[in-house]
């Protein structure tokens, strides 16, 4: 009996284990939880052949998500607690979460939970689930793959220039381009990590700021080209450098930085055309001496440029002289002259050379070169010391002389103890003379004759190659020389040289300014008019009426003096009392015309003062001058004075309109 017993108890206690087991596995199918999904505000990207899925697009990344939990159930005695969280990577999030007590009730369902800022900021692949927990007993749903990517297209790198036509690449985008096709085909060049979705952004313009798109596209595929195509409209009308450049994004939302940048020339205006090869004409032959030397230098090189078609306000020719460039803007009308400096011309040798001359049109950034080849001579050798800047005549390099007179010993002035005689002049012997080099004494412009005998020396000096650096040339300046120039406080002398026997050159010394104050100059005398007729002297009948002086002295100065037309003359007038007066000085001044100058003129001396102080005595009047920059004095003119009346008390003149003696 027992071993029956045995096993029932061994059949019952299976059956339970298999009712067990069924009501288990009936349990685990009801508790697995399916993924979460994120809310319909903040999807996730759809999914391309190419790319990975489940990207997070750039917009939602590092915001705050809404996600969606499915309904799930739990097989658990009611009015038990719960708590349904999210886990980022395995990681529970905070602080979002639904409280529960079972059961659940199935309208809550889709549960709405957020998951925090933080979560979606770093790059890569992440696991997104919720944890369903009943009295701290947990399960976690199935995962929710989510890819957060920050990386733009080409590596986030600068992609390569823009590709252009071959004809565009070289001469620009032009008019005759433009006619001709009607647009510019503009290629993308393959890229790095180029994905389905990929937008391509074209621009152009000056600069990155101020660029204009040109177009966008968004890559269907990542076989097929991406051109773009750049028309009239979108180049429009100004010419100059322009660049065209290209932005990368990806369809999560990554932008790349600009790719480097393509120069490109747009030149719409026709290119000058009919470019004549350049002359110079003070180098032809004729009328010129196909020669450029020292006097066409001082004079103004010019190279000629004749008028050319298809010519432009603002255009520039640009002149290359010697490996040099000269540039100046080109005529409205006629042909353009471009002065060469002398500077250019000399190029560092002053010696007997052939140079090569051409030109070229600019416009903005584009050259048109006119392909001839000008041949120039040049002979800028001078006598003397070259100066690199100036080409004369004048050469500060060279010293100044000096000038004595025969009796005075003050250097570079002569007075009256040198008149009658020759002065002398010296300089020292100046860098680079040479055997056979001329120099030429001058005396206020005037050639120094030379004295006919190398020995005596004169006013040429002829090197002889055998002086030292020390020597000093010595000239003699005939009286006759300096009589006929006449006085002057600054004579100017000069020496030049030539060296005839090498070019015609000739340079010039500075003026030497000389005080020449040798001649006796006499001023026109002055007379006082209306003297007494019976006495001689000046009374109160030899007054008269003035507009603006009312009573006055006239005096009368002679003309034929015509440099004192414009001077500013200076008249002193001295008295010397008699009994019964007062010494009086008095001064004023007139400037004469030149008709007056020549023809005389007359002044007044007030009656009061200086004639009512001095009243009996005598005068004396004088005036200055400057002729020919020396200071000179008329001569002296005495007057006695009466200004006196008969009667008690010594009255002065009774002057009313009419009581003075005509």
């Amino acid at each position: 009996m027992s071993s029956t017993k045995e096993n029932v108890s061994d059949e019952v206690s299976k059956g339970q284990q298999a009712r067990n087991a069924l009501r288990q596995s009936l349990r685990s199918q009801r508790l697995v939880l399916n993924a979460p999904t994120l809310h319909a505000d903040n999807p996730l990207l759809p999914d391309t052949a190419d790319d990975d899925s489940n990207k997070l697009a750039k917009q939602y990344q590092g915001t705050i998500l809404k996600v969606e939990v499915p309904q799930f159930v739990l097989e658990v005695d009611p009015g038990r607690a719960g708590l349904v969280w999210l886990n980022w990577d395995n990681v529970r999030q905070h602080p979002s979460q639904f409280a529960f007590t079972t059961p659940i009730n199935p309208a809550v369902f889709p549960l709405q939970l957020t998951l925090p800022v933080d979560a979606t900021l770093g790059a890569g692949r992440h696991s997104l689930t919720f944890t369903a927990n009943v009295q701290g007993n947990g399960t976690i749903s199935e995962p929710l793959p989510i890819y957060i990517d920050q990386l733009a297209p080409n590596s986030g790198q600068a992609g390569a220039v823009v590709t252009l036509p071959e004809e565009v690449e070289s001469d620009g985008i032009t008019k005759e381009y433009l006619d001709a096709n009607g647009f510019v085909l503009v290629t993308v060049p393959a890229y790095r990590e180029s994905k389905i979705g990929d937008v391509v952004e074209l621009y152009f313009g000056r600069s990155n700021e101020g660029a204009a798109r040109v177009g966008t596209q968004t890559r269907a595929d990542t076989s097929t080209p991406v051109t773009f195509e750049l028309t009239p409209g979108l180049i429009g009308d100004q010419e100059g450098p322009k660049f065209l450049f290209y932005k990368l994004t990806d369809r999560v939302g990554n932008v790349g930085p600009d790719s480097n940048y393509k120069p490109i020339r747009v030149v719409l205006t026709p290119a000058p055309a009919n470019l004549k090869p350049l002359t110079v004409p003070l180098a032809l032959p004729s009328p010129g001496d196909d020669l450029i030397d020292i006097e066409d230098a001082r004079t103004g090189v010019q190279a000629q440029i004749e008028a050319y078609t298809n010519s432009l306000p603002g255009d520039r020719i640009v002149v290359t002289w010697d490996g040099q460039e000269v540039s100046g803007d080109v005529a409205a009308t006629g042909p353009t002259f471009v002065t060469i400096p002398y500077t250019v011309l000399l190029n560092g040798d002053p010696g007997e050379k052939t140079v090569d001359v051409t030109y070229r049109i600019e416009r903005g950034d584009l050259n048109y070169p006119e392909p001839t080849t000008v041949q120039v001579n040049v002979d800028l050798r001078l006598p003397g010391p070259t100066d690199p800047e100036n080409p004369g005549p004048v050469n500060d390099a060279l010293e100044l002389v000096t000038v004595l007179g025969a009796v005075s010993a003050t250097p570079n002035k002569l007075t009256t103890e040198d008149a009658g005689e020759d002065a002398t002049a010296s300089v020292l012997i100046y860098d680079y003379y040479k055997p056979g080099d001329v120099v030429q004494l001058y005396w206020a412009g005037t050639a120094v004759p030379d004295s006919g005998d190398p020995a005596v020396p004169g006013g040429i000096y002829v090197v002889t190659g055998s002086e030292d650096a020390e020597f000093q040339i010595e000239f003699s300046i005939p009286w006759a020389v300096i009589e006929a120039a006449g006085n002057s406080d600054a004579i100017p002398v000069h020496y030049s040289i030539a060296h005839p026997s090498v070019n015609d050159a000739v340079v010039l010394s500075g003026n030497q300014p000389v005080e020449v104050a040798v001649m006796t100059v006499t001023l026109p005398a002055i007379t006082f008019l209306h003297l007494d007729p019976d006495f001689g002297l000046l009374n109160c009948g030899s007054l008269r009426r003035h507009a603006t002086l009312e009573w006055v002295a006239e005096l009368s100065v002679d003309g034929g003096e015509p440099k004192l037309a414009g001077q500013l003359l200076t008249f002193d007038f001295v008295g010397t009392a008699g009994a019964g007066g007062q010494d009086a000085t008095f001064k004023f001044t007139f400037t004469p015309t030149p008709e007056q100058a020549n023809n005389g003129f007359v002044v007044y001396l007030p009656y009061d003062p200086p004639l009512i102080t001095l009243r009996d005595g005598t005068g004396s009047i004088s005036y200055t001058a400057s002729i020919d920059g020396i200071p000179a004095s008329s001569a002296n003119t005495d007057v006695d004075v009466w200004m006196g009346r008969a009667g008690a008390g010594a009255p002065t003149c009774e002057l009313t309109l009419g009581s003075a003696r005509p």
